[in-house]
């Protein structure tokens, strides 16, 4: 059993790094092999082995993939999702475009945000943000 969490953290990991990157490709073939692999990884975090903490990394991943490619995609998100806290922890965000972003309650902390376009963003009540 702990030899099958190690391999979940690590391919977990794996989405970590590169989940992000993909979609902020154009190339349709990667984005349509990432996403089954994703699934996979997916379901298997549904699972009733995992913990929630262990589900909340894939949720934290599709919310920074959204936010870096969309941010009317993300507000629109955000209006369809008023109780989720978005959790951009540790999220590597510089040079992203979040101009008119809303941010508000966001977790942003340990986050990259060095070069990002933050202007007009709602940034009310984010935390990690000095």
């Amino acid at each position: 059993m702990n030899n099958e969490k190690e391999n979940l953290r690590e391919v977990k990991e794996y989405f970590e790094h590169i989940h992000s990157l993909v979609y902020a490709t154009e190339n349709e073939s990667l984005r349509n092999k990432h996403n089954k692999a994703y699934q996979i990884v997916y379901d298997m975090l549904n699972s009733k082995e995992v913990s929630m903490a262990e589900k909340s990394i894939i949720k934290r991943e599709e919310q920074i993939a959204l936010l870096k490619k969309s941010v009317v995609e993300w507000n629109e998100w955000r209006k369809k999702n008023p109780e989720v806290i978005p959790n951009l922890s540790d999220a590597n965000l510089s040079d992203a475009n979040l101009s008119r972003a809303n941010l508000s309650h966001a977790d942003l902390s340990h986050a990259n945000l060095s070069h990002a376009d933050l202007s007009d963003a709602n940034l009310y009540h984010t935390k990690g943000i000095i």
